[in-house]
């Protein structure tokens, strides 16, 4: 099974890019980004400002996309998803802005594509759900923070702009139970929309999108249940990405929702389900195949070496009948629990430590997604 691990605290989403278009946003206390403009000196009636950077998005009518560009940024967008269908990331690579097409970087870059492409071959079709163009003024460089007018609260993005216009462009994918999202980032060229990178995250889990999973973990957590309010949250929070640098109205309110204490609650509840004292879990997560998503409880194992396959398999599996036993909710909303196993907690938290991964069956359903046949198969 291709997986990887995932902390509600950063759940992260797959990355297709480089650190040449990767902007850092400003810790909270710094000085705000430049807020340069292209105003003409002032007269004795004062002209308006013109921004430095001007968000305009398809679905606002006091500052739309044009007509052209929209065409030619969902064009580009659907090309690229029909790309990432085939075989090789070689065209891709290809349509890289010349500023991020490194060639030392190629093999990453192909290999993290490869990430993408797969959720994408298993994925439905695609629709561009939303473009974002930032207009540049001529001659503004350097990290800027642009709001963007999108109906139902302003999106925030935090980028590094170098006099060229930039553009997030975003296509929902069906399928089940993850279905992808694909953020798009395009800069304008000479001669049209160059590629600067690709994301991947998902926008429904087994059909029901972030906002409904937020008012889930708020409902479990009245109710006094804080794994399913913590794991709820944790795939709202999977749910609300919108990329690298973009925040949201409902990616606030998720974050907020988290930072309330929700891990330690969570844990504390695991340990007394599970039977077992506070000290030896770890800590709880979500697990990412890519294609579907796992609660993930790391703990510290009773058997004595971790290359012991059959008895952490035991173990596991008496772990998660009584997980099970004590809340049975979680196998109406996952198919599989992942238990970590570690000898001693790591010295500080978050710090390295071996694991042995156990992945153990909790759902009574079919798998909502089966293995891929094999070619010719």
């Amino acid at each position: 099974m291709r997986a990887r691990s995932i902390r509600l605290s950063c759940l992260c989403a797959c990355t297709v890019a480089f650190s040449g278009c990767r902007g850092k946003e400003r810790a909270e206390n710094a000085p705000p980004a430049t807020t340069a403009s292209a105003t003409a000196a002032p007269t004795a009636a004062p002209e308006t400002p013109v921004p430095a950077v001007l968000c305009r998005v398809q679905d606002d009518p006091k500052a739309p996309i044009a007509r052209r560009d929209l065409d030619d940024l969902t064009g580009a967008a659907q090309r690229i998803a029909n790309m990432l269908r085939g075989e090789t990331g070689l065209p891709l690579w290809n349509l890289l802005d010349p500023q991020v097409r490194d060639a030392s970087r190629r093999e990453r870059f192909l290999a993290n594509l490869d990430t993408v492409a797969a959720r994408v071959r298993r994925a439905g079709s695609a629709t561009v759900e939303r473009v974002l163009l930032l207009e540049v003024a001529p001659g503004i460089q350097g990290p800027m923070k642009v709001t963007c007018p999108v109906p139902g609260g302003a999106w925030t993005v935090a980028t590094r702009v170098d006099g060229a216009d930039l553009a997030l462009a975003y296509l929902a994918f069906d399928g089940d139970p993850l279905p992808p999202r694909l953020v798009v980032r395009l800069r304008r060229g000479a001669k049209g929309w160059n590629l600067l990178g690709i994301e991947s995250s998902a926008h429904r889990y087994r059909g029901v999108d972030a906002p409904a999973y937020l008012a889930r973990a708020e409902a479990a957590h009245t109710a006094g249940r804080p794994v399913e309010a913590y794991l709820d949250a944790g795939i709202a929070q999977v749910l609300s990405m919108r990329g690298r640098g973009v925040k949201t109205p409902l990616s606030g309110r998720v974050a907020q929702f988290l930072a309330k204490g929700r891990a330690t609650a969570a844990e504390r509840a695991v340990a007394k389900a599970l039977d077992l004292p506070s000290d030896r879990i770890v800590s709880v997560g979500l697990f990412n195949t890519e294609f579907d998503l796992a609660p993930r409880i790391r703990y510290v194992t009773k058997v004595g070496d971790l290359r012991d396959e059959p008895r952490l398999r035991k173990e596991s599996a008496r772990l998660a009948d009584a997980l099970v036993q004590r809340i049975p909710a979680l196998a109406q909303t996952f198919d599989t629990v992942v238990f970590e196993a570690v000898e001693t907690p790591p010295a500080t938290p978050g710090a390295p430590v071996d694991v042995a991964r156990m992945a153990v069956r909790i759902a009574e359903r079919p798998p909502a997604h089966p293995p891929a046949p094999a070619p010719g198969g």
